[in-house]
C-alpha cells in the first residue's frame, strides 16, 4: 500500500487547540470518523480497496474505481420514509455499494438492513426502464454485536 495514502495519515498526530492529540486515539468505529475514512472523496482509493477485500469472493472482477454517491435515499412522496446511509457508492459497471457501521443492536436491525438494500436496488431504474438495467447491489454492515433474532 502507498505509504502516503489515507491509511498512512492515521499514524501521524494532529493538533487540537493548544494541546496535541494522537490520531491513534481516534476511534474509526465512531460514525463521523468512519464516514470520513471511507466516505470522503479524497479517500475513494481506500473505499475501493475495502470493497475489493470484503467482496473478493463475490465479484467477477476487481472494482477499479468507485464514485461516492449522495448518502440520502430520497423520498418520492411526502409520506415515504427517508433513509440515510453511512456510505453509498457506484462503480464503473453500475454496481451499487452501501457500507454501514452499527455498534448497537436493536430489534428492527434486520428489517433496516433489508429496507436500506431494497431502497438502493430500487433506485437504479425509473418508470418505463427495463429491469435488465438492474446491477448487483451490495450492502455491507459492520456490526458491533450479533443481530437479534427475528421474533
Amino acid at each position: 500500500m502507498d505509504s502516503s495514502g489515507p491509511a498512512a495519515r492515521l499514524t501521524g498526530t494532529m493538533t487540537k487547540g493548544l494541546g496535541h492529540a494522537s490520531v491513534d486515539s481516534i476511534d474509526p468505529k465512531v460514525d463521523c470518523v468512519f464516514k470520513a475514512l471511507l466516505g470522503a472523496e479524497s479517500n475513494r482509493d481506500l473505499l475501493t480497496h475495502f470493497l475489493n477485500a470484503v467482496l473478493s469472493a463475490d465479484l467477477t472482477r476487481p472494482i477499479v474505481v468507485v464514485e461516492i454517491q449522495n448518502p440520502y435515499n430520497e423520498k418520492k412522496f411526502l409520506d415515504d420514509k427517508l433513509t440515510v446511509v453511512d456510505i453509498k457508492a457506484r462503480d464503473a459497471t453500475g454496481q451499487m455499494f452501501q457500507v454501514e457501521i452499527q455498534l448497537l443492536n436493536h430489534r428492527d436491525l434486520s428489517a433496516r438492513i433489508l429496507y436500506g438494500w431494497a431502497s438502493l436496488y430500487r433506485s437504479q431504474i425509473k418508470e418505463g426502464e427495463s429491469y435488465r438495467k438492474l446491477r448487483p447491489t451490495y450492502a455491507i454492515w459492520l456490526l458491533g454485536q450479533t443481530p437479534m433474532p427475528l421474533i
